[in-house]
Formats: structure tokens, sequence, C-alpha cells
């Protein structure tokens, strides 16, 4: 459970917000703001060495080198995510624990993204896992509750536009 719970911490929640920004927010932003205002926006960020990732995001998209990297590792977690749940019903066990509270919020982002892809054609049982999470009241009141509808319908139009550029970039696929 500790390994899965250090996971965020460990690379997942920078390559989901790279992922996320690559996928979405990049549209978003440019679609709000002109050049000149992104570019204040940008320089006004106290982390620059962020603002400078979402430069070239903005610029390439996923063919910034990082972003690949991020999409990879996605890929990598959730196979990792498949050989631990076939050996138990859970990431880390017989019960539910903090490994799925840990790793949820991640998974959850890719649906939101229409990226389910990156599990269910080859990751059965994560497919399966993410089917058990969803259907549990807690997930609802956590996820669904206060879901925005018309920002999600943005999150899910990119990816499905966005699928056919990111399965190349795997190196499975």
């Amino acid at each position: 459970m500790r390994v899965w719970a250090k996971v965020p911490d460990d690379g997942i929640h920078t390559a989901c917000a790279t992922v996320s920004f690559a996928a979405a927010f990049v549209q978003q932003l440019q679609a709000g703001m002109s050049a000149a205002e992104l570019e204040r926006r940008l320089a006004a960020m106290p982390d620059q060495d962020r603002a400078n990732r979402q430069r070239t995001l903005m610029r390439e998209g996923f063919r910034a080198p990082f972003a690949k990297s991020a999409l990879q590792y996605f890929d990598r977690v959730i196979g990792d995510m498949e050989r631990d749940l076939s050996e138990s019903p859970w990431l880390a066990g017989d019960e539910i624990s903090l490994a799925e509270m840990a790793m949820t919020p991640y998974i959850e982002r890719l649906d939101r993204l229409s990226l389910t892809n990156f599990w269910q054609e080859s990751w059965l049982r994560v497919s399966d896992w993410f089917a058990r999470i969803r259907s549990r009241p807690s997930f609802a009141r956590a996820f669904e509750a206060w879901r925005p509808r018309d920002y999600d319908d943005l999150l899910r139009e990119r990816g499905v536009e966005l699928w056919p550029q990111i399965s190349l970039l795997l190196a499975r696929r």
C-alpha cells in the first residue's frame, strides 16, 4: 500500500498535469486569451520552470519530449497496476485501501480526458478495478456530485481527438 501511496509524489501527479495541460488546458487558454495575455500570464507565474513547460506545451503539444515521457510514465504505472491486480482484487491486497485512494484521481482524470484506451484495450484488470471503484457510493460523492458537465465535455472531446496521436507516442501500441 505504501508503494502505491507514493506513486503520486514519485511522478504521476506531474505526468497528469502535463497530460491534462497538453490535452485540454492549452486549447482552453489559447481560446480565451491573446498571445500577449498568455505571455503576461506565464511571465507572472512564480515558478518559471513550470511556465516554460507550459510555453513548450502551447507550442509543441504532445510533440514536446517531456509530454511523451509523461504519457509513457502513465502507461508504465497502469501496467504496474495490471500486474498487481493479477495477484489480488485490489492494488495492495484483498481489501480496498489507501492505494486505491492514491491512484483513483489519476485514473479518473484519464477517464475524463477520454483516454481510457490506456487500459481498456490491453489491461482488463485495471478496467475491472476502475469499474468497481466507480460503483462505490464514495466515488459519486467525491467525483460526481460537483462535476461541471460542460467542462468535462471539453475534456472528453479533446481526448477523443488526441488519442490517435497519443497512441503513436506509446511504444506498446
